[in-house]
């Protein structure tokens, strides 16, 4: 994706060891020293006292949160981020990229100023994990948390658990499948219940609590290109016993099917492949947005067409639902998330409605994979590097989070946000709280706690 890499910005080749020796050379020998006096705790107390001093660690030894030692590199860290956006490659659809670079309104990407900058978030830990994988790089949704410290991640072979109380274990295989490495497209998880879907159109169902597997190889599309795109795990009705499955497939379908017999419920057919649907949150709505440049609301019982989302450039591979279910979040390829108001809607000329727009976000560099409503806050992340948070309020105040490396997957939970990163040499997961919860934030993040040195 990029002609300058990480791994190639190293001052001299011999240094390129390992990536965990790479990372170490400023400052391990301390470190070591220091862990053989100070034992890792798992309570909470001196967890958080560990945080803060090898915060400080890191601060004093020029490591970023990611783990990466600047004064080790060919470049700065500043030089690095503009000459990564000039020979970032653009993935957007060729005839729609021609159309935008003809506009004469076009912002120049390097000049974009924020309105103002707050800081909702505070880092706190990194772990480096060459385990964390995409699947395809259109489909970044491959993180989930489970609790304010525990998360599940996609590998390259199925899903992994890692907990941020014990950053010194390594994470553990979870479900991990021979026919799924190189193969594994997106995953979810509901309860006990994980669900992971492939490029060939068949889907894996394991059950943690009985640590076996409800199906192990089942087909909602046949044929070349039945890319599994997305999947839902969702309870429907007052019945603990309804457990359901949401999927999107590139065989143009959105279906639901039963968890436990994977008996079809519904099917949906569309003009194109489906990259992303969701329900409302009161189950009565289904959402999607696949290869075409409008997003669709259609009411799930009648299928008839409610809504369209009218102004984005290319295609969508991200859309969430804001749990008041008056508005909806999208994502495009044309490096913009879309809020839209669905109560405002309105007829145009052809009898079918579409939303109001009330605010639309760009990006950097990629495409915007994945979308979180949380609190007060709307957090969006590129394919590419960036996180970006804003206030639900005014829109006005914005926070970015940027790593060298394709983002995974993002997800929250309470005063959490993790990130999942994916690079060659520095892929890690990233655990960051909200600032009224952690430290005071005086104008910069946290830096890396280094978790690969174990006791």
């Amino acid at each position: 994706m990029f002609n300058i890499g990480l791994d190639s910005l190293t001052q001299h080749h011999e240094e390129r060891i390992k990536t965990n020796d790479f990372v170490r050379l400023e400052y391990e020998s301390w470190m070591i020293d220091w862990m053989s006096d100070h034992k890792l705790q798992q309570t909470d107390a001196s967890y958080t006292q560990t945080c803060e001093i090898l915060q400080k660690l890191a601060n004093e030894s020029g490591v970023d949160d990611q783990g990466i030692v600047w004064e080790r590199m060919r470049f700065n860290r500043e030089r690095y981020r503009k000459i990564r956006r000039m020979q970032a490659k653009s993935f957007r659809t060729p005839e729609m990229e021609n159309i935008k670079k003809m506009s004469k309104n076009k912002e120049e990407e390097n000049e974009r100023q924020l309105i103002q900058n707050k800081y909702f978030y505070g880092h706190r830990l990194t772990q480096l994990d060459q385990n964390v994988s995409i699947g395809h790089f259109q489909l970044l949704r491959n993180l989930k948390a489970l609790s304010s410290h525990e998360i599940y991640f996609a590998t390259n072979q199925g899903v992994n658990y890692f907990n941020f109380k014990e950053p010194w274990v390594e994470s553990q295989k979870v479900v991990c499948e021979n026919w799924l490495l190189g193969n594994y497209s997106v995953f979810d998880n509901f309860q006990n219940f994980i669900v992971l879907g492939s490029h060939d159109g068949n889907i894996a169902i394991y059950d943690t609590d009985k640590q076996q597997y409800v199906q192990k190889k089942f087909s909602l599309a046949q044929g070349e290109g039945m890319i599994v795109n997305h999947l839902q795990i969702f309870q429907e009705g007052k019945s603990n016993n309804s457990v359901n499955i949401l999927s999107s497939t590139n065989d143009q379908t959105v279906q639901i099917h039963d968890l436990e017999s994977m008996k079809v419920k519904e099917i949906h057919r569309f003009k194109e492949a489906i990259n992303i649907a969701q329900l409302s949150p009161d189950g009565h709505m289904l959402a999607v947005y696949g290869d075409c440049i409008q997003a669709q609301i259609y009411d799930r019982r009648s299928s008839k067409l409610i809504a369209n989302l009218i102004g984005h450039e290319d295609f969508g591979f991200a859309l969430q639902w804001h749990p008041n279910q008056n508005l909806i979040a999208t994502g495009n390829q044309d490096r913009t998330c879309k809020l839209w108001d669905i109560r405002c809607l309105r007829e145009n000329n052809s009898n079918k409605s579409h939303c109001y727009c009330l605010q639309s976000f760009e990006g950097y560099q990629g495409q915007i994979s994945d979308i979180k409503f949380h609190d007060d806050k709307l957090i969006f992340a590129e394919s590419i590097d960036y996180v970006h948070i804003y206030d639900q309020k005014t829109f006005k105040l914005h926070q970015e989070i940027d790593i060298f490396a394709e983002i995974s997957g993002i997800d929250v939970f309470e005063d959490k946000l993790f990130i999942a990163g994916h690079d060659h040499m520095f892929s890690c997961l990233m655990e960051f709280s909200t600032c009224n919860s952690i430290h005071k934030i005086n104008g910069e993040n946290m830096l890396v706690n280094n978790n690969e040195l174990h006791l």
